[in-house]
This record gives C-alpha cells, sequence and structure tokens, in this order.
C-alpha cells in the first residue's frame, strides 16, 4: 500500500479545511465521467488474475507485448503470472512489501523495493525512469498499477512516449470520493486527461471493498478498476452499455454487490 501519499492527502483534506468549502459542481465531474465510459474495443475481454481482487478484464489483444510492468504489490500475484505465461517479462515495484506473492516463485521477475510516483529517491522512482532502467523490456507493453492514490501524480509525470509504449493499461482508481474537492478534481483531471488522449477506457468496475459516496445524483464508488486500450488498437469504439460483463467477479466475496452506477456510463442515477 501507497500509505505515505494517503496519508498526506487526508492530512492536507484536513488542515485546508476544504471539504467544508465549496464543492466540485455535479457537472463537472459528470462530464468527466463521460470520457471514461468503457468503449467496445472489437476485443473480446478476457480476464486475467484469478476470480477476485487483483483480477482484471482486458482486451484479447495481447500477442506482441513484450512485458508486464506492475507498480504495487499485493498478497498475490496471479495476474502477473497469467501475463508470464503470455510471455511477458515481470517487472514488479513496491516499497511497502519485501517480496511478491508465491505464485511467482517459479518464474523469472525483476522486484525493486521502490514506491513509482512523481519524484527519485532511495525509495521513489518515476515510471519514466523505471522503463528506461530495464533495456531488456523493448517494444509494447502492458500496465497493471494499482497503487493507492500515487497513479494520479504517476501518470502526470509520464511521458507521452512511455504512454505510447503501453498498450494495454489496468489501473485502479483511489480516492474517488475526494473528487468533491475541486483541487484535488482538477488535480485527477489532468492526470486522466493524459491518458485518455491515447487510450480509450474498455471496461469499468468498482470495488465493492470500498466505501460508496453519493454526490447529488451521483453515486461514486471510492475505488474503481478501469482498463484502458491504446486508441490504434481499437477496432471499434461502440459505447457499452450493458454491464457488468459475463466475467466480472467481486472483489471481496463476502461483501455485498456494488453494480456499476450508471453515471459512470452515460446517465444519471435515478
Amino acid at each position: 500500500m501507497y500509505i505515505p501519499f494517503k496519508k498526506a492527502l487526508e492530512n492536507w483534506i484536513e488542515k485546508s479545511g476544504y471539504h467544508l468549502r465549496r464543492q466540485t459542481p455535479q457537472d463537472e465531474i459528470r462530464s468527466f465521467l463521460r470520457e471514461l465510459h468503457p468503449r467496445e474495443s472489437g476485443h473480446s475481454l478476457i480476464r486475467m488474475g484469478g476470480n477476485n481482487d487483483g483480477g482484471y478484464l482486458i482486451p484479447d489483444d495481447l500477442s506482441g507485448i513484450n512485458a508486464c510492468f506492475s507498480p504495487g504489490i499485493d498478497e498475490t500475484s496471479a495476474f502477473e503470472l497469467d501475463c508470464a505465461k503470455h510471455g511477458m517479462r515481470l517487472f514488479l515495484a513496491d516499497a511497502s512489501v519485501s517480496q511478491v506473492g508465491p505464485e511467482l516463485s517459479d518464474t523469472h521477475y525483476s522486484f525493486i523495493k521502490k514506491f513509482i510516483g512523481v519524484s527519485s529517491d532511495e525509495i521513489h522512482l518515476t515510471l519514466d525512469e523505471w522503463v528506461d532502467s530495464t533495456p531488456e523490456a523493448e517494444g509494447e507493453l502492458l500496465l497493471q498499477m494499482d497503487i493507492e492514490g500515487s497513479e494520479y501524480e504517476a501518470l502526470l509525470n509520464c511521458t507521452p512516449k512511455l504512454l505510447n509504449r503501453f498498450r494495454i493499461v489496468c489501473l485502479e482508481l483511489h480516492h474517488i470520493g475526494e473528487w468533491r474537492n475541486p483541487r484535488y478534481f482538477q488535480f485527477v483531471k489532468k492526470a486522466l486527461d493524459r491518458l485518455t488522449t491515447t487510450h480509450d477506457c474498455v471496461h469499468s468496475h468498482p470495488n465493492n471493498s470500498a466505501s460508496i459516496i453519493r454526490l447529488g445524483e451521483m453515486i461514486l464508488p471510492n475505488v474503481m478498476e478501469l482498463t484502458f486500450l491504446r486508441k490504434d488498437r481499437m477496432k471499434s469504439t461502440k459505447l457499452v452499455t450493458t454491464f457488468p460483463h459475463p466475467l466480472d467477479a467481486d472483489c471481496v466475496p463476502n461483501l455485498p454487490h456494488v453494480p456499476l452506477p450508471t453515471c459512470w456510463y452515460g446517465r444519471v442515477d435515478d
């Protein structure tokens, strides 16, 4: 878990009192969510990484992807193992853990004990510096990023050249409830606007382990899992209107199911 960023965010909100001031207009958030409306890529979605938390639906367009970069390590590494089975080299990073999941015990991988974000020091590294330090990871890449809120700063700091090398991006979005704060929302929007310039969202799924925030007519799960495909790989851009996908599964089986709120795919909740 990327605790330092989470604590810094909570401290900033508490000290600034920004949660007590004006909120982001609902129309701005609703307009932003339209940019994240999943589209039919023309590739079937497959599930990688197991049936529950840590599993993602991604387009079946893996041929030619040479490496998976996975910042943020969980107790299991089932997703990374599936990437290895598709012939990808594995590069993992997280300063909060000492080792990766047991699934990779018989698999060759590279692991660095660092956080991925916006700076470079003893325990931090940017995405560009990380990829540049691995010359063996050439060509097309896959990014699977679950770094507890630091995803926004990592994307903001990522160069367009590197973003274009990631054919597929699996991204867990955190602290969505804080989009109510205008300054934080603009920070988030700038980060995701950089990604949606080059990639289209092809799947969206709420993490049912997180809280649910109601903002006027909108329902905002505090954590969302989104999959993006680079625009040049899209065979279709028709909007997806049926959720959940047959391969979707709750992240935590013993917690209540959270359906995808309709505001996340182009309509406003009743």
